[in-house]
């Protein structure tokens, strides 16, 4: 193979890597946490992964990094910063050299089959790969060393390889208690379908098994396939495993970003392209590209008797038909072979703050008592939330024993194809990292905090998040349940922006900078985050 075919070769390797990350996210097999990796093609000695960002939003092959399988280093020197689980994939290359593709995904609807004794297995003809029997369950407690800390996280070579070792049996995936799953293949589309469909298996069977309590009839278990049945549909789902991946890839729809590594901050223009490269014949269709952002949040608290109490919440900044770039209406004819498509410009314009009138509006989901924006100190009942700066790009996951709380701010693009006369919406995805502004008067340098409270009779809301600035940089969020109150805090990076007169666009914003804590001042002053009309971000140091 020349040179030029091989460097062909790796570029379509990049693709599908992408590919797959963005796929993975469609289905919600991974968040902001979760990661696919691929062992490369002509170094069997080394894998490749995006560096710690959230598999969305990985969008060109200057968001991977090339790790060494021995030792789960970076290739080279200056690299970004990796995931902490990268010993998922490397112990797993390192003894298994017949996988060439991994996913490490913590779906909600497959972690009850960690912990609760069921056995999770094929029930489905889409999931021979599963097998007749259940899947090992890889518990972390059982390889901890002294060193290690309590997170059921993978990050020494001693843990990735015990869960390596749980691939030994031949099967395809592994469950991790209270963890995830993860999940082994000999190329990248086999890997994702895998992952996409080991979540589908357990969705059917957990509303069997509700099936079944509801109607009396648990007693019998549910019907899996035999061992003969998981083989063949094994085999014919190997056969087929390009449909779905055609189905769900980049080929229908994509989305390319012209400057895809210049930072966004509010008030950005970001402008790219929506490519089609399949085969398609449309005398009438229409090709829009939305933007949208939205918080989530989850809150789990334990209620005295061995069960949890869920508290959610969903606030989308804008409306989804509020940033919208209709790029082509009109006939659409791209022709069958590789080399042929058909491309179309865009520009959307990232707002300076959030839209207070849809939450006042109470539209969408968004009553004002679900904003987690509401400024500090406000009345339960205040008459309305005013419009905030738009925050950065956040993600936040607290396990505990009595509570725990989960939270994310994102953003991505949308691009939809419709045929007019036709149902099918051709649907394409890319995450984009936000990075908010920060104004500080030298009043206010010294201590920046702010709290809020989720009041019960509001529930479910997100909370705010807040930051301080002290001798070390921390972050603390503070919220309160029926009068009991939760402090979660912790180290991060703080990221802040320099105050900027003209937001119109993202050349006007400088590069960020990394604002060092001041030292040796203990001053009590304090400015509440948002009375200063200001946002800031902290950025996970290490999302896995």
């Amino acid at each position: 193979m020349s040179s030029l075919q091989r460097s062909a070769a790796l570029q379509g390797h990049f693709r599908k890597f992408i590919d797959g990350s963005h796929i993975l996210h469609l289905h919600q097999v991974v968040d902001a946490y979760g990661h696919l990796s691929f062992r490369h093609p002509f170094r069997p000695d080394t894998f490749v992964m995006s560096f710690n960002i959230a598999p969305a939003q990985v969008s060109s092959p200057e968001d991977l990094i090339a790790y060494r399988v021995e030792d789960a280093e970076p290739v080279q020197e200056k690299a970004l910063p990796g995931f902490a689980e990268r010993r998922i994939h490397s112990e797993i290359y390192k003894r298994h050299p017949e996988v060439n593709a991994v996913v490490h995904s913590h779906s909600e609807a497959v972690v009850p089959y960690t912990i609760s004794g069921v056995p999770l297995r094929d029930v489905s003809h889409m999931c021979g790969f599963l097998g007749p029997d259940g899947l090992p369950v890889f518990d972390a407690a059982d390889h901890m060393q002294r060193d290690d800390h309590p997170d059921l996280l993978v990050r020494t070579e001693a843990m990735g390889a015990a869960l390596a070792r749980h691939f030994d049996d031949g099967n395809n995936v592994t469950l991790m208690r209270g963890h995830g799953f993860t999940v082994v293949a000999d190329r990248i589309e086999l890997a994702v379908m895998r992952a996409v469909y080991t979540q589908k298996n357990a969705g059917i069977q957990t509303t069997a098994l509700m099936l079944q309590g509801v109607t009396g009839t648990a007693g019998g278990g549910v019907k899996g396939l035999s061992k003969e049945e998981c083989a063949g549909s094994d085999q014919t789902t190997r056969w087929s495993m390009m449909r779905p991946w055609n189905l769900w890839g980049n080929d229908d729809l994509s989305i390319q970003l012209l400057e895809p590594g210049t930072p966004l901050h509010p008030g950005s223009v970001i402008r790219g392209r929506i490519v089609r490269k399949r085969e398609i014949a449309a005398p009438l269709a229409t090709v829009c590209v939305r933007l949208l952002g939205r918080a989530k949040a989850k809150l789990a608290v334990s209620d005295g008797d061995n069960g949890m109490i869920y508290y959610r919440s969903r606030f989308n900044f804008w409306s989804g038909s509020a940033i919208v770039d209709v790029v082509h209406e009109g006939p659409i004819d791209v022709a069958p072979g590789d080399g042929n498509s058909q491309s179309w410009p865009f520009t959307l314009a990232l707002p300076t703050h959030t839209d207070a009138g849809l939450v006042n509006a109470s539209e969408e989901d968004n009553a004002s008592e679900a904003c987690f924006l509401r400024p500090p100190g406000a009345a339960e009942a205040a008459a309305g939330v005013p419009a905030q700066p738009l925050p950065g790009t956040f993600h936040y996951d607290h396990p505990g024993s009595s509570k725990q709380w989960q939270g994310f701010v994102e953003y991505w693009i949308q691009a939809e194809l419709v045929e007019h006369g036709k149902s099918k919406v051709v649907l394409a995805v890319m995450g984009v990292q936000v990075d908010a502004r920060g104004r500080f008067t030298s009043a206010a340098r010294h201590r920046l905090s702010c709290s809020t409270t989720i009041y019960p009779t509001v529930l479910p809301t997100f909370t705010t998040y807040c930051v301080k600035i002290a001798h070390a940089l921390y972050w603390e969020v503070q919220i309160s349940v029926a009068g009991e109150v939760w402090r979660g805090q912790g180290n991060q990076e703080i990221l802040l922006l320099p105050p900027c007169e003209d937001a119109s666009g993202s050349a006007a914003f400088p590069p960020p900078f990394y604002e060092e804590p001041p030292a040796g001042d203990e001053s009590s002053e304090s400015a509440m985050v948002f009375e200063g009309g200001f946002g800031l971000m902290a950025t996970v140091a290490s999302s896995d």
